[in-house]
């Protein structure tokens, strides 16, 4: 399982899952990981039928990409489960935070 330590905190990434975001979208940890640090990322609740309480967070990465996440909240570590390019739908309420910030 790929782990990373990014400022300070330590990510994780399920390997099969990590290998499916990489090749098929180019997305790496280190980058995955800088979204979080994005002054005006948006996190809300991902609603659906899961065994845990899923977050999606979309912000900009390290590579000047917009970036949605769906991750799970842990002490230590944070559990990514995917990255992907955003939807309109959270691009514009990203855009919306950036406006209004």
């Amino acid at each position: 399982m790929p782990i990373i330590e990014f400022r300070g905190l330590i990510f994780e990434w399920h390997d099969a899952k990590f290998e499916m975001v990489y090749k098929g979208r180019q997305i790496t940890l280190e980058e995955a990981c800088s979204t979080f640090f994005d002054d005006y990322a948006v996190t809300i609740e991902d609603i659906g039928h899961y065994d845990e309480q899923r977050l999606l967070t979309t912000g900009m990465s390290k590579d000047f990409r917009l970036l949605t996440l769906v991750w799970v909240e842990s002490n230590d570590p944070f559990h990514l489960i995917t990255a992907f390019e955003p939807t309109k739908d959270q691009q514009q309420r990203y855009e919306y935070a950036k406006r209004n910030s």
